[in-house]
């Protein structure tokens, strides 16, 4: 059945996004030159402040070697703390964090202390002054290398350092598990849970049982999951295909498996774009 469309004209429009707290530090705004001094880990002087937002505009630009991008409004302070100081930390959130992440999305780091307002716990590596979320699931380590000023908004590359995640994520292989965090994302200005696994990268391909073995993991972790909520039934080529809808890719019945089919059933855990380690997904808010 086909849809109509009307034109809303030119803007973002993409949805769901990634809502992450973005943390900053450096001399407190207004210091002069000579006062910006390297901050320490939990600074007793004042003028060395740490600052966490909420940064919803952003997202992974390469995988080989790391990068992501954040955009920022030069009126904000994490704006002019990562001007000055390039070390950063992004911290995903999940439910339990959803309040603190729309306080600090709202409030201004120039009018109050937000780790302290929200009762959020920081973290610190030893040769980084900027702490990171202590109650984030997982958290990434960055450094601004170039930013480009592209209207409202400024655009950061943050080459990725280091990644930490919690080890509840790990199973006991030490595969990465990320159904199991519980994470946020924003869409046209509200926030949603991401409470259940209805695919993985490349089931549209595999055969019925490498489905059925895949999606076992993520039950219990993530709801129901489609192999019971009915979403999705294998096609007669033995293929994952949403109810409802068809899928013009027919497996062979004969002959050898394309490449990416083997690649398929050779998954055993990860997200888009792992192969079978299970490590890190390779590929892939601003008020």
């Amino acid at each position: 059945m086909s849809q109509q469309f009307k034109s809303l004209g030119a803007m973002p429009g993409l949805a769901p996004l990634p809502v992450v707290f973005l943390s900053t530090s450096g001399p407190a705004p207004g210091l002069p030159e000579s006062a910006k001094a390297t901050g320490e880990q939990d600074p007793p002087n004042p003028a060395y402040i740490h600052d966490v937002t909420t940064v919803a505009w952003g997202g992974v630009v390469n995988s080989k070697p790391p990068y992501l991008s954040v955009a920022l409004k030069p009126e904000r302070l994490a704006w002019q703390l990562l001007k000055q100081n390039p070390q950063c930390w992004i911290s995903l959130a999940d439910r339990s964090l959803l309040q603190s992440l729309d306080y600090c999305g709202v409030r201004s780091g120039r009018d109050c202390d937000k780790f302290a307002d929200c009762g959020l716990n920081k973290g610190f590596v030893d040769d980084c002054p900027t702490p990171y979320l202590a109650d984030s699931p997982l958290v990434i380590r960055a450094e601004a290398e170039k930013s480009l000023l592209l209207g409202s908004h400024e655009v950061f590359l943050l080459r990725v350092v280091e990644v930490l995640a919690a080890t509840r994520l790990l199973d006991a292989k030490g595969a990465l598990h990320m159904e199991r965090a519980e994470l946020l994302a924003y869409v046209h200005g509200t926030y949603v849970g991401l409470d259940r696994v209805l695919g993985f990268f490349g089931f549209s391909l595999a055969s019925a049982a490498v489905y059925q073995r895949r999606m076992a993991q993520y039950r219990g972790h993530s709801g129901e999951g489609i192999g019971e909520s009915g979403m999705a039934l294998p096609d007669r080529g033995g293929n994952t295909v949403p109810a409802g809808r068809s899928c013009r890719y027919t497996s062979p019945t004969k002959g050898p498996k394309s490449r990416r089919q083997g690649k398929n059933e050779g998954y055993q855990r990860g997200g888009a774009g792992s192969r079978q380690s299970g490590k890190l997904n390779k590929r892939g808010r601003d008020r």
